[in-house]
């Protein structure tokens, strides 16, 4: 549905999207990406978002939606109780 509704509402950026449907968490790289848009699940968020962040370096920007607590953990400052690998790499990033 994304394709038609970009055709439909910006058409003269359809030819610039390419929509990927496929395995997020072992995505290996392809086409330069410049951004990343995604609902991510609870169990699996923080390893898509890492392998994006790690195998697309060209990607610019994104919206990703996750659970609150994984929203936190991916974004902790050091000292806090959520803080951890996956705010060292998302910082990293």
């Amino acid at each position: 549905r994304l394709p038609r509704t970009v055709a439909e509402f910006a058409p003269d950026a359809a030819g610039r999207l390419t929509v990927r449907c496929e395995d997020a968490v072992g995505m290996p790289p392809a086409a330069p990406a410049t951004a990343f848009v995604a609902n991510l699940p609870y169990n699996t968020g923080v390893p898509i978002l890492l392998n994006v962040l790690a195998h697309f370096p060209t990607v610019g920007s994104g919206v990703v939606m996750v659970q609150s607590e994984v929203a936190h953990r991916l974004t902790a400052l050091p000292g806090s109780r959520t803080y951890g690998v996956p705010s060292v790499k998302t910082a990293w990033w």
